[in-house]
């Protein structure tokens, strides 16, 4: 009642010109915090996929369980020989992640097939390893993910690009069902990693480890000491039955490995 009394007395006293103020500015209030709420919201998510992005890289809006499945795992591992090294192929029928491309882009494609590029990820930056990564990332537009110590090594391969994500120890990236978790395993070059995957009971080495134990570079160790302590700690202390899927030569187990370990100490240059 009084509300409607103010309105009268303002336009019997011919103020509806600061009538209609008011109303604008309550509408400018009301569209105000409109926008607030609006970019609060907006931010919330935002952050979400920040955070999710951070430590992962699979399909956008997939949601994935790694614990407690209800149905059979439809992830695979593929082995693909590219020059003398071993490339990996870990994924479904529908996306992919390639470890190691090696030297040779057809062949890797080729068993890749129509399936989406995910990543490529190196476990290390020597050209052997890496030669081929951008070929097999541009069609896709996948990132190449390297450890940030071995850009040196990157760049006698591409002297003018960059890696597109700088890998750190723990860091995790996922496709189909399954996940890939980062181990910084220095030695064989001072940004060397290996890939383990705990659902599918495999850890991708590179040249950190093979069946023959840990691999030189030019015949050469340049940090032995520091290659056999990144398979102690780090990769003797998965379980035995893992599978070890180097950048070389023959699978092995963690468990073989193990039984080796001594006698390669011993053997040290």
């Amino acid at each position: 009642m009084r509300f409607a009394l103010v309105i009268h007395r303002l336009l019997t006293d011919n103020g509806v010109e600061l009538v209609t103020r008011i109303a604008g500015l309550l509408l400018a209030a009301i569209a105000v915090q409109l926008v607030a709420n609006s970019a609060i919201a907006f931010s919330h998510s935002a952050l979400s996929i920040g955070r999710d992005r951070s430590v992962s890289c699979g399909r956008k809006g997939r949601r994935t369980s790694h614990t407690g499945r209800n149905r059979p795992m439809t992830a695979r591992i593929e082995q693909v020989p590219s020059g003398r090294t071993n490339a990996w192929i870990i994924g479904d029928d529908e996306e992919v992640i390639v470890i190691d491309p090696g030297r040779d882009p057809a062949g890797v494609l080729g068993a890749v097939g129509d399936r989406e590029v995910l990543a490529v990820i190196c476990t290390h930056g020597h050209p052997d390893h890496v030669a081929a990564a951008l070929e097999v990332a541009e069609g896709d537009e996948a990132p190449v993910a390297l450890h940030p110590r071995d850009q040196l090594w990157w760049r006698d391969a591409y002297p003018e690009e960059e890696a597109d994500i700088e890998m750190a120890d723990g860091g995790v990236f996922e496709v189909a069902d399954v996940r890939l978790e980062v181990i910084h395993a220095p030695g064989h070059t001072s940004g060397s990693v290996c890939l383990y995957c705990e659902d599918l009971d495999a850890v991708f080495t590179g040249h950190t480890l093979t069946a023959d134990g840990p691999v030189p570079h030019d015949g050469e160790y340049p940090d032995f000491a520091s290659q056999l302590t990144a398979i102690g700690e780090y990769l003797l202390t998965l379980p035995g039955s893992t599978r070890v899927l180097p950048g070389e030569g023959e699978e092995t187990t963690i468990a073989a490995a193990e039984k080796n370990f001594d006698a390669w100490a011993s053997a040290r240059p």
